[in-house]
């Protein structure tokens, strides 16, 4: 049984598939029709919902999810807010502030995408305490919420006026009772859900079903739901077990939980590797940035993941528990070692991956990242490239370089970076290097980029960061 916050009301649920999605539970058990779905694959944000967790000061964070591609599971002791139920957040006369400024600017045409854009306002204004917002705090907000009637001026002039319309003070969603400490469980026609709260009951669920499929943020898992009419009998949910959603730095690496949302590693990567926080602008939208883990990203082991050629680049490491039927094991293993083939990784059966490791860098190194996709946002790389290289007194010293969308798995272009070792920070260098790609990589044609088109641009992506510092140095 699992239990939710329903727009203000608590409710507990059981016999239902465990592979029920949020948004189905919402139109077809709720009757809640107010959540739209548009594309069935969190592209569009019609079916978008604010997902609050309460913090440990008492007070709720919201966040705006696509719920057409999370489970129902995933909500699990969480506060559910649909567009029709907004104003409840402050208990105003109708209309929550971001509902009220869409009205007056003429935010709503068709209306199909109307609740999304509403929702997505209604998030940053509480996230922003009711404060202004600006036009890129705006942009990001909306992210990942399309309007087919072209009317995004109205939208995003309701985002920057939405503060003029002061929200009443008063109720916000009733308060949880004590979360229960054991593992919740849905079990319905033969399939079931468990959602461990800590790694003992993972590693137990692990034990009773060695076979499970481990459903993180579900941004990939989700869509073999609503496109491919997949059905799991068994899914073990992480997305609540604490050990998973740890972070942590010292001098000599950082540390993120494999559970760890994007949106929340964020600031981290930033912050260390500004290079790396940047690509998740355009990594996805911000609803998906909320769900999508790099664990699960790392684990899906997809060509076209993001952050994998990252990490590959900066060396970084997973911890990988495995579980045994007379204990546990874990092991480190370097990402350079953990792709095998397409969708193929060497994490075991019975086993997760519990934390990524990833050096700092070290004095005279740098991160080169470049993603080159047919939308500059919320789109999927065609070529992405990543590339460490210290360079002391204008000569490379060392170069680590990966790529995605070039081969069957994230890779390593090891003999082209060798051939940049010991060798001036120079255009001829680089572009000598560059002829070595042919005999590393053969990309292939899809409806993303020609064969041709990736090699050319992954050579060109090799001189970029040359470029870049000569065109940073002449403004």
């Amino acid at each position: 049984m699992i239990q939710i916050n329903l727009n203000g009301r608590w409710q507990q649920i059981d016999r239902i598939d465990p592979n029920t999605t949020l948004l189905h539970y919402l139109r077809h058990h709720a009757a809640l029709t107010d959540s739209k779905e548009g594309c069935a694959g969190g592209d569009c944000g019609a079916c978008s919902v604010l997902l609050g967790q309460q913090q440990a000061d008492g007070s709720i964070r919201y966040r705006h999810i696509n719920s057409c591609i999370a489970l129902l599971a995933q909500a699990h002791n969480g506060y559910i807010v649909t567009a029709s139920a907004l104003a409840t957040l402050h208990d105003s006369d109708g209309l929550h502030p971001a509902q009220r400024a869409l009205v007056e600017q003429h935010g709503s045409q068709c209306g199909f995408c109307t609740p999304g854009f509403a929702v997505a306002l209604a998030a940053l204004y509480e996230n922003h305490s009711g404060r202004a917002a600006d036009k890129a705090q705006v942009h990001t907000a909306i992210s990942g919420n399309l309007c087919r009637c072209t009317g995004y001026r109205p939208i995003v002039e309701a985002g920057l006026s939405m503060h003029q319309y002061a929200a009443h003070a008063g109720q916000t969603a009733t308060p949880a009772p004590p979360p229960a400490a054991d593992c919740a469980e849905l079990s319905h026609n033969g399939r079931t859900l468990l959602i461990p709260q800590n790694e003992a009951q993972l590693q137990q669920a692990l034990r009773r079903y060695p076979d499970a499929v481990l459903w993180a943020g579900g941004t990939d898992l989700g869509l073999t739901l609503t496109q491919q009419f997949k059905q799991y009998d068994t899914i073990i949910c992480l997305h609540q077990v604490a050990e998973l959603l740890q972070t942590a730095s010292n001098k000599h690496s950082i540390d993120i939980g494999a559970a760890v949302c994007y949106q929340d590693a964020e600031t981290l990567l930033h912050e260390h590797f500004p290079a790396f926080g940047a690509l998740m602008h355009r990594f996805a939208s911000q609803p998906i940035r909320h769900l999508g883990t790099i664990g699960g990203n790392i684990a899906n082991a997809s060509p076209i993941g993001d952050t994998p050629p990252v990490l590959l680049a900066l060396e970084a490491e997973v911890e990988i528990v495995e579980v045994l039927s007379d204990g546990r094991r874990h092991h480190t293993i370097a990402l350079a070692d953990f792709f095998l083939d397409y969708k193929q990784t060497r994490l075991p059966k019975a086993a997760y991956i519990r934390n990524i490791r990833i050096p700092q860098l070290q004095a005279g190194e740098a991160l080169h990242v470049y993603k080159v996709s047919k939308r500059p946002e919320d789109d999927i790389s065609a070529v992405l490239f990543a590339a460490k290289m210290r360079i002391i007194s204008g000569r490379i010293q060392a170069a680590r370089i990966a790529y995605g969308g070039m081969a069957a798995i994230p890779k390593l272009a090891v003999r082209t970076a060798a051939a940049l070792v010991d060798k001036p920070f120079e255009i001829e260098n680089l572009q000598q290097a560059a002829n070595h790609l042919p005999d590393e990589f053969s990309p292939m044609s899809d409806v993303r980029a020609g064969a041709a088109y990736r090699m050319q641009v992954a050579q060109n992506l090799l001189l970029k960061p040359l470029l870049a510092n000569e065109t940073a140095e002449a403004v």
